[in-house]
């Protein structure tokens, strides 16, 4: 993955920076709001690929979400974790993803929405 931008949406910190670490590993930017506020204070020369809806999240929170992500980035993707019965029901986002599979469900997913791409030589000296 060449320097994906992600967005990570939830309410519990620590799921949250859980998740950052697993895909910043990979090598993704990621950005974590645990507030739907959030995503309007992201600097505007900063496109966002892809927006993970946490399963801690209500209906309304995703819908409030993903309006505010798809008015700042058109092509944005969306990709909804879901627990049981939690996390946003799979008609709101574009892409779903079963907590229950672990870490390795969250990577294969974002693998296939936001395909490798050979590194820019800007990339090699950009700092992790």
């Amino acid at each position: 993955m060449s320097r994906a931008s992600i967005l990570i949406y939830g309410r519990d910190r620590q799921l949250l920076n859980t998740r950052r670490l697993v895909l910043e590993h990979i090598g993704a930017r990621v950005l974590v709001a645990e507030e739907v506020s959030y995503i309007a204070q992201v600097e505007p020369d900063k496109p966002i690929d892809l927006i993970i809806l946490c399963h801690s999240l209500s209906k309304e929170q995703c819908l409030d979400a993903l309006a505010q992500a798809r008015t700042r980035w058109p092509h944005i993707q969306s990709l909804s974790l879901i627990s049981g019965q939690y996390g946003c029901q799979p008609a709101l986002a574009d892409h779903i993803a079963d907590t229950a599979k672990g870490p390795q469900e969250l990577l294969r997913t974002v693998a296939m929405l936001i395909p490798s791409e050979p590194a820019s030589p800007a990339d090699a000296t950009e700092p992790a």
